[in-house]
C-alpha cells in the first residue's frame, strides 16, 4: 500500500511539474529576444601528489626535469601527468649554479627539519650505545647546516616518548642523547634458549597470567611487534598535518624478524593472535603487517631512512627495515657510512626532491591500495619514489588511533580513569560482564574540555587468539560536570556472551571528541563450570549498599548496571577510597555443588596492622545451573585506622587467585 501511494504521489507531482514547464515555455517564446545568462561550468579535476627523488649513477640529485621526463603508472596503467615541481631547501645562489639557465624567484625560507627516533624496543643496549656516538655526531653536524630535530624514543614501558622537540642547539642536542638507552627486552627475547628469563617474566617489566613458558615466549614476542606497530601509527598520527615530506632517522638493530624468529613465519603468525578487534591487519602474512604501516606513512608522506648499528654490509633484500625504506622512498643506511657520509645522504635526500601532480584512475576516494611506479625516461638516471598509496577516510584514520591503543594500552594515559571487570556466570560458556568505569574529570575541567560525551571501547580476546569481541558506549558527563563532581562512575552490564572458559587479555578504551585517548588493560578469567571441577572462589569484590525497594529479583542486575539484591543494590568500589564511617559490602562468588556452608574470615593487612573484621551474611543465592553461590557480607570499618590495606578472604577451602583486593581507607 505505501509503494502504490507513493506512485500516485510521484505521478501527480510529474503531471504539475510537466504542466508548468510547458506554461513557461509559452511565456518565453512571448519574450521579444529575451537575452538568456550563459551557463557556466564548474570543473574538478582530482590530482594525487607523488614526490620523486631523481639521483645518477653517483647518487647525486638531477635539477632541471619536467613533464616530459616523467612517466606516471598507477596499478600498470600510463596516466596524465598534470604538472611536475621541483621543491627544494636550497638558496637561489645553490640552485643558479647548478641550472644557470633558469632564473630562480626570491629565496623562500624552508624549515629544514628531520625527524630522530631511537627504537628503544628493538634495539639491544649495547648495540645503541655504539649508534649513539655517530648518531651525535651527525646530528651536531646537521645542527650547524641549519637543520632543526626533534627526537623520539620508542620506549617499552611508555611508548612513542618525545625527548625533545624541534631544535638547532647542539647542547639541547647532546644533552638529550645521552638519556637514551637500549632494551632489555630485546637482549632477553633474543637469547630465549635460555630458561633463567622465563621463569623471571617480572624482569620484562609485565604482568601475566601464569602460562607455559611455550606461551609466555609467543606472548612476549607479540607484544614486542606489537608495540613496535602501536609506536609507529602513533609516530604517523602525531604528524599527519606536517606539509611536504617528512624525513625520520630511525635507528633501530631490527624490527622483530621473519626470518629469525619461528613466531613471525605464516604458521607462527597464526598463534600470535594480534589483540586487533578492527581488523587493520587483514593477513596472517608479515609483509601484510608492515604493509599496513607503509600504507599509512606514504598517506602522510612520512619517508623513513633507518640506521642499524648491527649492520656492517647493507642487506636491502630480506629485512623488515629495508621493506620500510624501500617501499616508503627511504633508504637503508649502516656502519659502513662515515658521519660526513650520513650527513652528505640526509641532506642531499631533505634538501631536494620533485613533487609529480597526475590524474588518477579514480574520481573517488576508494580506500583501496593502488601501486604507483615512476619512470624516468632519460638514460642513466635512477628514481625512488613511494609504492603506492591508499585514501584513508575520516573514520579508517579513527579506526588507526584506536587500534594502536589497542595493540598497546599502557601507552595512552591522556584520559585517567581506572577499570574493573568481572564475569557472571549465566551458564556452561556463557557470561555476563558486569564492570566499572571511574573517571577523574579534574584533567579534563583543566584543558577546557566541554563536550561532556566520551567514547567507551571494551575489548576482549582469549590468549589462545580466539575472535575479539568488541563493544562500544557513548558516555554523558554532563551531569557530574555540572554538579562539579571530581569522578563520573559508570557501572555496565554487558549482554551474554557465549564463550569458552580460560584467560582472556581485556582493554578498555576512553576516547574524547578532541581525540585524547586514555587505555587499561586487564586480563579477565572465565571459570570452567564443568561438573568435574574442584570447588573455586569465582569472584571477590568490595563495595557499598545503597538502600532502595526492590526493583528486581536478588542477584540480577538492572538497567543502571547494579547489582539487585532484596531491598538494596550493591555498588563496585573501583580503587577509590573507601570511607571508615561507612559499612563496608563484600561480595563473594564461589563455584561448589557440594552441600557445604561457607564460612570465610575477612582480614585487613597493612602498615598499622593487621585487623580481623567481623561480618554478617545478609544475603545468598544458590544458582543451580551454573554451580554458583553468591554471598553478600557486611562488615563495619570503626577503629581502623586510615591507610592502605590488603584484604583478604581465608578459611575457604577453595582454589582461585582472586582471594585479595587492595584498598584505601580515609577519615
Amino acid at each position: 500500500m505505501r509503494q502504490k501511494a507513493g506512485n500516485k504521489t510521484f505521478k501527480q507531482r510529474a503531471f504539475f511539474f510537466s504542466s508548468l514547464l510547458f506554461t513557461s515555455s509559452l511565456i518565453l517564446m512571448a519574450m521579444n529576444q529575451q537575452q538568456v545568462p550563459v551557463e557556466h561550468h564548474k570543473v574538478t579535476v582530482r590530482l594525487k601528489l607523488v614526490d620523486v627523488i631523481v639521483t645518477d649513477k653517483d647518487g647525486n640529485f638531477i635539477p632541471g626535469l619536467n613533464p616530459g621526463d616523467f612517466e606516471v603508472y598507477e596499478d600498470g596503467w600510463p596516466r596524465p601527468i598534470h604538472s611536475v615541481e621541483l621543491i627544494t631547501l636550497k638558496n637561489r645562489e645553490e640552485l643558479s649554479k647548478i641550472i644557470p639557465e633558469i632564473k630562480f624567484p626570491e629565496e623562500i625560507k624552508f624549515r629544514k627539519r628531520l625527524w630522530v627516533i631511537f627504537d628503544g624496543l628493538n634495539t639491544e643496549e649495547v648495540l645503541m650505545r655504539r649508534a649513539l656516538a655517530r648518531v651525535t655526531d651527525v646530528l651536531c653536524r646537521l645542527a650547524v647546516e641549519g637543520y632543526e630535530m626533534a627526537i623520539l624514543k620508542f620506549d617499552y614501558q611508555e611508548g612513542l616518548k618525545i625527548l625533545s622537540d624541534f631544535t638547532q642547539d647542539e647542547s639541547t642536542i647532546r644533552k638529550t642523547l645521552q638519556t637514551i638507552a637500549g632494551s632489555l627486552q630485546a637482549t632477553f627475547l633474543k637469547r630465549s634458549k635460555s630458561e633463567a628469563w622465563k621463569r623471571s617474566p617480572e624482569i620484562l617489566g609485565e604482568t601475566l597470567p601464569e602460562t607455559t613458558s611455550e606461551e609466555l615466549e609467543r606472548l612476549q614476542w607479540r607484544n614486542l611487534l606489537q608495540k613496535t606497530l602501536s609506536c609507529l601509527l602513533t609516530f604517523i598520527q602525531m604528524n599527519q598535518e606536517s606539509a611536504g615530506r617528512k624525513q625520520v632517522l630511525l635507528i633501530s638493530s631490527g624490527l622483530p624478524e621473519q626470518q629469525s624468529n619461528i613466531y613471525f613465519n605464516h604458521q607462527g603468525l597464526r598463534n600470535l593472535k594480534f589483540f586487533d578487534p578492527f581488523k587493520i591487519i587483514k593477513s596472517n602474512e608479515y609483509t601484510a603487517i608492515l604493509e599496513e604501516i607503509i600504507n599509512y606513512a606514504n598517506a602522510y608522506k612520512i619517508s623513513f631512512y633507518c640506521f642499524n648499528p648491527a649492520e656492517t654490509v647493507i642487506d636491502q633484500n630480506n629485512s623488515a627495515l629495508s621493506h620500510l625504506t624501500r617501499k616508503t622512498g627511504g633508504l637503508q643506511l649502516s656502519e659502513i657510512y662515515t658521519p660526513e657520509n650520513l650527513v652528505e645522504i640526509l641532506k642531499r635526500e631533505s634538501e631536494c626532491y620533485y613533487e609529480i601532480a597526475y590524474k588518477p584512475a579514480t574520481r573517488e576516494e576508494d580506500g583501496k591500495f593502488h601501486k604507483v611506479e615512476v619512470k624516468v625516461k632519460r638514460q642513466g638516471l635512477s628514481v625512488r619514489s613511494r609504492a603506492g598509496y591508499i585514501e584513508h577516510s575520516e573514520q579508517e584514520k579513527r579506526i588507526r588511533e584506536l587500534a594502536a591503543s589497542f595493540f598497546s594500552p599502557e601507552f595512552y594515559k591522556d584520559v585517567d580513569f581506572n577499570f574493573q571487570l568481572i564475569a557472571w556466570p549465566e551458564k556452561k560458556n556463557s557470561y555476563l560482564l558486569w564492570g566499572k568505569i571511574r573517571l577523574s574529570l579534574l584533567p579534563l575541567k583543566e584543558t577546557n574540555w566541554t563536550q561532556g560525551k566520551i567514547n567507551f571501547f571494551l575489548g576482549l580476546q582469549e590468549i589462545a587468539g580466539e575472535r575479539v569481541h568488541l563493544g562500544e558506549e557513548l558516555l554523558d558527563l554532563n551531569q557530574d560536570l555540572k554538579a562539579g563532581n571530581s569522578y563520573f562512575d559508570y557501572y555496565f552490564i554487558t549482554s551474554k556472551i557465549k564463550i569458552k572458559p580460560g584467560r582472556y587479555e581485556t582493554v578498555a578504551i576512553l576516547r574524547t571528541d578532541t581525540n585524547k585517548i586514555g587505555a587499561k588493560k586487564i586480563w579477565l578469567e572465565l571459570p570452567d563450570l564443568d561438573q568435574k571441577k574442584d570447588p573455586a572462589l569465582i569472584n571477590f569484590l568490595v563495595g557499598r549498599l545503597l538502600p532502595q525497594a526492590a526493583k528486581g529479583k536478588p542477584f540480577t542486575f538492572g538497567r543502571s548496571g547494579l547489582l539487585n539484591l532484596s531491598s538494596a543494590v550493591f555498588l563496585p568500589y573501583c580503587s577509590e577510597e573507601i570511607l571508615g564511617e561507612r559499612l563496608l559490602a563484600i561480595f563473594l562468588q564461589v563455584y561448589d555443588r557440594g552441600p557445604r556452608e561457607e564460612k570465610p574470615d575477612f582480614f585487613l593487612d597493612g602498615q598499622n596492622g593487621q585487623f580481623h573484621l567481623p561480618v554478617s551474611l545478609i544475603e545468598k543465592n544458590i544458582n543451580q545451573r551454573t554451580g554458583c553461590k553468591s554471598l553478600v557480607y557486611i562488615c563495619s570499618l570503626a577503629g581502623i585506622p586510615p591507610g592502605e590495606y590488603q584484604l583478604s578472604v581465608r578459611g575457604l577451602a577453595l582454589s582461585g587467585s582472586k582471594s585479595t583486593i587492595y584498598l584505601k581507607i580515609s577519615r
